[in-house]
């Protein structure tokens, strides 16, 4: 490949500039990690089909009546028929994604908890976060401010003799 082919690739990726063989290592490296992203992403959504499955067959088949009736679906059919065409509408409602974005927010959050001040202001700073935007700073003095006047009230009440 041609240097300037190999630097637009690096640029559409989001990657740096450099010699041409560390070019090309950062965009096999980014591709790399791509594939590897999308297998964990297969393998959680099975896990989660796998799950889902199992919670619909747990159910009774009352219950299971009553879903399927709460999709507008046809009620009839042996329970596993009847498993299966809950997941089938379950996975078209686009259920999954919701279940794997609530995971993988749920990840991040943990993750970002668990980062030192400094990081985590530099992180803001680089993706053009306001680290000390308006709302969060009223948000804190109003928790704050409420904690200090509930102990101005516990400590105005009249204590009460032994």
């Amino acid at each position: 490949m041609k240097l300037a082919r190999i630097k637009d690739m690096a640029l559409r990726k989001g990657l740096d500039l450099g010699s041409k063989d560390k070019m090309i290592e950062s965009v096999l490296a980014h591709e790399a990690k791509g594939r590897e992203n999308i297998r964990k992403h297969k393998a959680n959504a099975r896990d989660v089909v796998g799950k889902k499955r199992e919670e619909f067959a747990g159910k009774t088949n009352k219950q299971l009546k009553e879903l399927l009736e709460a999709y507008a679906l046809q009620t009839g059919g042996t329970k596993p028929e009847r498993v299966e065409r809950l997941l089938a509408t379950w996975q078209e409602q686009g259920e999954i994604e919701k279940v794997l974005a609530g995971m993988a927010f749920k990840a991040r959050k943990v993750e970002l908890n668990a980062m030192d001040k400094q990081a985590l202001y530099d992180l803001c700073r680089k993706k053009g976060v306001d680290a000390l935007s308006k709302e969060v700073l009223v948000e804190r003095l109003l928790v704050h401010e409420s904690v200090e006047i509930w102990q101005e009230v516990v400590e105005a009440l009249p204590r009460r003799k032994k």
